[in-house]
């Protein structure tokens, strides 16, 4: 019967938010009615349904929520960026981020925590008074995503975790661009290639993994273990020498690498965080390559940058249209490798140009 569509409504709108597929704060009833080919009366009707079951929390002047627990979060039109954002920053690129958020009505704030305040006590992010939560890197833990959840806050990343979902992501396909060099590489008779990355958390293992795999893909038999290396033991770097720890740990690896009984011909890494070439001897490695890739930098020396334009952009504007209410399909986009100095440099070369 027709005066029973709202019921039928109703009970499809409870599954989903049993399935975790509806939460926070739902879209409007007009446009969401639309997008359902309904009559707002037969959504309204069913909605008031599910808030007499205490499904949903109606606000007057705020929207509709879905109960989780937890107070109804406040309307703060703010967008938290957690990671660091100095490339950004140096680039100009914060400035568009802003205006974008601007034209929206809402404001950027920089949370920059240590990565293991956010391992140690996942609930740090729900003390802030934002809608949403933007995670560069792979800061996203997946006890976070829970949290998160349950707080009814929408959240981004610029990374995007094996067996999750719920969020829209924007990924750097580091594949293909170890791919593309690792092959060019091959050409050269290059047969001792290192890898140089910071270490990742339990989560996020299996990106780490993925590298360790392309390199043994395409290097087969001159695949090397001992130089592949991956540095676990930051904190140490950082309580001892304070911000400057990256070049102190990129220093003692370059020693150990120039200790093995067979020495890089090339390395391939991240570009540092705080790069002061002019610390390192040049006699260190002297005939070694570096081969550097980046998130949205763009310098001679380095081999690969992936721009962070318009996949950040479209990413931070997904976020606000989600804290508006929008409930489309999740998007998991990957931003293809811009390739540039593929000569490498040696550190001779870095001291000239720090």
């Amino acid at each position: 019967m027709q005066s029973e569509k709202f019921r039928d409504l109703s009970a499809k709108i409870e599954k989903d938010i049993c399935s975790g597929k509806l939460h926070g704060r739902l879209p409007g009833v007009l446009r969401w009615a639309a997008e359902l080919g309904v009559h707002h009366v037969t959504l309204t009707k069913a909605l008031r349904l599910l808030a007499q079951k205490k499904l949903l929390e109606i606000v007057p002047g705020q929207g509709t929520f879905v109960c989780s627990g937890h107070p109804v979060r406040e309307k703060y039109h703010t967008i938290g960026i957690v990671g660091n954002v100095d490339s950004l920053e140096k680039s100009c690129f914060l400035d568009r981020m802003r205006s974008l958020a601007g034209d929206w009505g809402y404001h950027l704030v920089f949370l920059t925590p240590d990565p293991q305040i956010l391992v140690q006590n996942p609930q740090w992010l729900l003390n802030f008074p934002v809608d949403g939560l933007l995670f560069r890197f792979s800061l996203l833990q997946r006890r976070q995503i829970d949290l998160l959840n349950e707080a009814g806050i929408r959240f981004a990343a610029t990374f995007h975790m094996l067996g999750t979902d719920g969020y829209d992501s924007a990924c750097n396909d580091v594949a293909s661009f170890l791919e593309i060099l690792l092959k060019k590489l091959k050409e050269q008779n290059f047969r001792h290639i290192a890898f140089i990355s910071t270490g990742r958390s339990g989560d996020f293992q299996y990106f780490l993994q993925g590298i360790r795999d392309c390199f043994r893909k395409y290097l087969g038999d001159d695949f090397d273990p001992d130089l592949f290396v991956i540095i676990d033991s930051q904190q140490d770097y950082y309580f001892k020498y304070g911000k400057t720890y990256p070049n102190i740990v990129l220093k003692d690896t370059l020693k150990t690498l120039a200790e093995l009984p067979v020495v890089p011909q090339a390395v391939i890494m991240g570009w540092p965080e705080c790069p002061c070439f002019q610390d390192f001897s040049s006699d260190l490695l002297p005939d070694t390559k570096f081969y550097f890739f980046s998130e949205g930098i763009v310098k001679p020396e380095i081999c690969c940058s992936f721009p962070q334009d318009e996949s950040l952009l479209r990413l931070l504007e997904q976020l606000i249209r989600r804290c508006e209410g929008y409930t489309g399909p999740y998007t998991h986009r990957t931003t293809a490798p811009s390739m540039g100095n593929m000569c490498g440099v040696t550190l001779k070369e870095l001291h000239r140009n720090p």
